[in-house]
This record gives structure tokens, C-alpha cells and sequence, in this order.
């Protein structure tokens, strides 16, 4: 009775633990991406090898042929939604850490953040950060690809946003027309 006992326990704590990954709920499962941005534009950046899913009722500007910035809000406003920032490490290799200690504002020391994934890619997550020129709550999220570093800003409560930084997937270092 004893045995059953304790198999039924580490059964549990087994199941328990396996519901208890880094799952923030930030980011969308793939079976919701797929039904969320269905009928949505590809937006593609190839000097940083990413592509993403952006709403019809959407645009966005970016910095050109060099790929560094991707902004992207609704037609109805001229407020970007979301920002991607890039950053290629083939010259200069940095990590994260070293990366905010370039910038005005050291997230890593600065605030909590959360682990979570996207498109299988490890990225960390501060949440609800007052931007630097006013008391809106930003979030950010901060991938190190290894060969780039990539920073995407959401402004605001938005689902649409959290949709499309789900939708991104990126591209390894050798492939066509990157850095």
C-alpha cells in the first residue's frame, strides 16, 4: 500500500511539474498564432533573418536595406504598437548583458524579467517598464540569436501585438541574404 502511495505522490509531482514550464501565457501557442494571423501579410527583414505576421488594419516603416529598426502600428494611428531594434554581433560579438550596459537604461539590473520562447528561440521578458519619456507601461522582450541581438518593444495592453511577436521566426545564420 505504502509503494502505491508513493508512486501516486511522485506521480503528481511529476504531472504537476510537467504544467509548471516557463509558460508565461505572453505568448501565443502555435495553434493560436496559426488561427490568429490567418489572412495577415508577411513582413520580412532579411539582413536579420526574421519574418513575421502583421494585420491587414496594420503598417509599419522601417529603417531600410540595413534592417536595424521595424516599426509597426494600426493605419488608424501613427503610434508605434511595436518595435523591433536589431543588432548584428559579427563584428563586435556581444551577449545581452553586454548589450545593456551600452544603453541608456540596463534593463537586466534595472528590472525583473521572465523567461519565455518564441518560435523556439529562448527570449527574456520585462514587463510593464515606464518608458523613458513618460509613464506608459512598455514591454520588452530580448533575444540573443548568438550572430544579432534583437529587442522588441510593445507599447500598451495589446493582443494584436503579443500576436504578431508570436508569429516570428527566425532564420540561422546561413541563410540566404542575411548579414
Amino acid at each position: 500500500m505504502k509503494k502505491i502511495l508513493l508512486m501516486l505522490v511522485v506521480a503528481c509531482f511529476v504531472f504537476v511539474g510537467a504544467g509548471c514550464e516557463k509558460k508565461s501565457g505572453y505568448i501565443f501557442s502555435s495553434d493560436e498564432v496559426k488561427t490568429k494571423v490567418q489572412g495577415w501579410m508577411v513582413y520580412t527583414n532579411p539582413a536579420y533573418r526574421y519574418e513575421l505576421r502583421v494585420p491587414q488594419t496594420w503598417t509599419f516603416k522601417d529603417s531600410g536595406e540595413d534592417g536595424y529598426t521595424a516599426e509597426f502600428f494600426p493605419k488608424t494611428s501613427s503610434t508605434s504598437a511595436l518595435i523591433i531594434r536589431s543588432q548584428s554581433n559579427w563584428q563586435e560579438p556581444i551577449n545581452l548583458e553586454e548589450y545593456y550596459k551600452k544603453q541608456t537604461r540596463n534593463l537586466l539590473e534595472e528590472f525583473d524579467s521572465s523567461e519565455i520562447e518564441i518560435g523556439g528561440t529562448k527570449a527574456i521578458l520585462f514587463q510593464d517598464i515606464s518608458g523613458e519619456n513618460t509613464d506608459a507601461k512598455i514591454d520588452v522582450i530580448a533575444l540573443d540569436l548568438g550572430d544579432r541581438i534583437i529587442e522588441i518593444t510593445i507599447a500598451g495592453e495589446n493582443e494584436m501585438s503579443r500576436a504578431i511577436v508570436s508569429s516570428l521566426k527566425f532564420y540561422p545564420a546561413n541563410a540566404p541574404g542575411g548579414l
